[in-house]
């Protein structure tokens, strides 16, 4: 039973946000083209990043909890992740733009880019070095500048939809890295990273979850623009 934990992890993610896709209100599934066409754009270069550091040793998987079917390198459940986490993200993120219409959202953007940029700061002048913290605090305060100049509209309902999304992100990322079971089913080399742990969660992790779901969200709006003047 225990090789199928982290599969398990993705379907628990994955099937009750499929199931809630076609809320009329939020009407996800009519947004798939824009949706699907984003997690392959993003997932492709998270991917690769994946299969370099795991090749590198920076982070890697345990068997124990594993089917056992690899590709690249990758176990196919962490490929799997890259669908399962942005699927349910967006998901997310269309629930608050479809109900949450209060003005003070979109202020909110503009403390969250100034808060997080400082915390990506100070992990980046403190692990510059390692490659995993280092290359996630370039990454994210590359991409807070970006935002922070072009200051999208929609952005303050990532903002909430991010916070929202830390509360089921402590819990599962919390098992994969070895919370409430005998192992880790993802390990850090913690010679890469700065081995600050908020529970069993890498420090790093957040940003990185940060990223990933951040540059979906860019896409995805991107690609639903063009979707909506084709169709115009």
């Amino acid at each position: 039973m225990e090789n199928y934990y982290y599969i398990l992890i993705n379907l628990v993610v994955f099937v009750p946000v499929l199931l809630l896709s076609f809320d009329k209100k939020v009407a996800f599934w009519k947004k798939r083209r824009a949706l699907f066409k984003s997690i392959v754009v993003v997932g492709t270069l998270f991917i690769l990043w994946d299969i370099t550091f795991t090749y590198m040793g920076i982070w890697g998987f345990n068997n124990k909890y594993l089917l056992g079917i690899s590709i690249i390198n990758l176990p196919l459940e962490e490929l799997l992740f890259f669908i399962t986490i942005p699927y349910a993200s967006l998901f997310t993120y269309e629930v608050c733009r479809a109900y949450f219409h209060q003005e003070w959202i979109t202020r909110f953007s503009y403390p969250f880019l100034i808060v997080f940029m400082l915390l990506a700061l100070v992990l980046l002048l403190n692990g510059a070095k390692l490659w995993y913290t280092g290359s996630i605090g370039v990454l994210s305060v590359s991409t807070l500048l970006f935002f922070f100049v072009k200051r999208p509209k929609w952005f303050g309902h990532f903002a909430i939809a991010f916070l929202l999304i830390l509360i089921p992100f402590f819990i599962l990322n919390g098992i994969l890295t070895g919370s409430a079971i005998e192992q880790e089913i993802v390990w850090y080399n913690n010679s890469e990273n700065l081995n600050i742990r908020i529970g069993t969660i890498p420090v790093e992790d957040f940003f990185y979850g940060f990223n990933l779901l951040l540059w979906n969200c860019f896409f995805f709006e991107k690609f639903r623009k063009v979707d909506f003047s084709k169709n115009l």
